[in-house]
């Protein structure tokens, strides 16, 4: 995918105006940075004999991010198992808003450890960006259902997985679901950004299928 206006729509599967770019480039920003502070639903420790060099990465990494990305993949390569080597050079390409290769990253995280649930939030929003919502179901096991997952509304991956069920169902033309799962998204988060970022998707489309029906009677 070129890094063109043109190329930048296509990432998202759908046919998008130049004005609305910046604020899907705004949102994968939001997902990489909301990332950062979320639990590890099932943790796999930095292995201690890089534990001191990753944390001078990370640290050289917020004023000098250019510096680190040699390191890091040279990490890689030898540990492609471990999830916070992926999330920072994440994290740093985004700094740079090299959105492609950001993906690049995300699809050989989920790769590499395909049940690990960061990984497969990360490579769902990657096939929610590039359209492949064929690939949705498949990477969460057919389990598109909230209580598959959660037993508390609370847990931190709740949000982004919401998220992911509702852009796939609203994206997919399962409009009902989309809208159903988006209002227990809405009572529950009422004022997180990233309900008001659905709710901009959701509900025009759901006014529009209503008005359609009427229509039709």
């Amino acid at each position: 995918l070129e890094d063109s206006p043109t190329g930048r729509q296509r990432l998202f599967g759908e046919d998008i105006k130049p004005n609305d770019i910046m604020a899907k480039e705004q949102y994968l920003k939001l997902l990489s940075e909301m990332e950062e502070t979320i639990e590890i639903r099932k943790s796999i420790p930095l292995p201690s004999e890089i534990k001191d060099i990753v944390s001078h990465l990370t640290t050289i990494s917020l004023e000098q991010p250019r510096q680190v990305i040699k390191p890091l993949e040279e990490l890689l390569n030898k540990y492609p198992k471990v999830p916070q080597l992926y999330e920072l050079l994440g994290k740093i390409y985004t700094q740079l808003n090299d959105f492609k290769t950001v993906m690049q990253i995300r699809t050989r995280y989920y790769n590499e450890i395909p049940e690990y649930f960061p990984a497969m939030i990360n490579y769902a929003n990657l096939c929610l960006t590039c359209g492949n919502l064929n690939e949705i179901p498949s990477i969460f096991k057919n389990k598109l259902e909230a209580n598959a997952w959660f037993s508390d509304q609370e847990d931190s991956y709740f949000i982004h997985f919401m998220s992911i069920i509702i852009e796939y169902f609203y994206k997919s033309g399962q409009f009902s679901l989309a809208q159903q799962h988006f209002e227990t998204l809405q009572q529950l988060y009422p004022n997180h950004e990233i309900t008001h970022m659905l709710k901009k998707m959701i509900e025009p489309s759901f006014l529009k299928s209503i008005f359609q029906r009427l229509k039709k009677k």
